[in-house]
């Protein structure tokens, strides 16, 4: 499987979700535009809420500094959740932040 394919499969786990689900996507947040792996946009109980994920296929364990750096993305995009996938875990760092 390369990075492209894991972003698709990622994708199909929200399908019974969203209503919009778009891969690597750019939405416009207060101070910047972003391009995330996977954005999902659902209604839930009639409010209307967005979903962003960041998708790692990497062969390393994934550092605290992806994980604050999806956070701030969060915040400025107004993200209700934010995912960060990973095949080959998470840095002690990362798990704590």
């Amino acid at each position: 499987m390369n990075w492209k394919e894991y972003q698709i499969r990622v994708a199909k786990i929200f399908e019974p979700y969203g209503k919009t689900i778009l891969i690597e996507e750019e939405i416009t947040g207060t101070r910047s535009k972003h391009k995330v792996d996977v954005l999902v946009k659902l209604d839930k109980n009639g409010i209307d809420m967005l979903w962003i994920c960041e998708c790692k296929l990497w062969t390393s364990k994934i550092p605290k500094e992806k994980i604050l750096t999806l956070w701030a993305i969060a915040q400025d995009v107004g993200a209700d959740k934010a995912f960060l996938f990973s095949e080959s875990g998470f840095q002690p760092g990362a798990i704590s932040a």
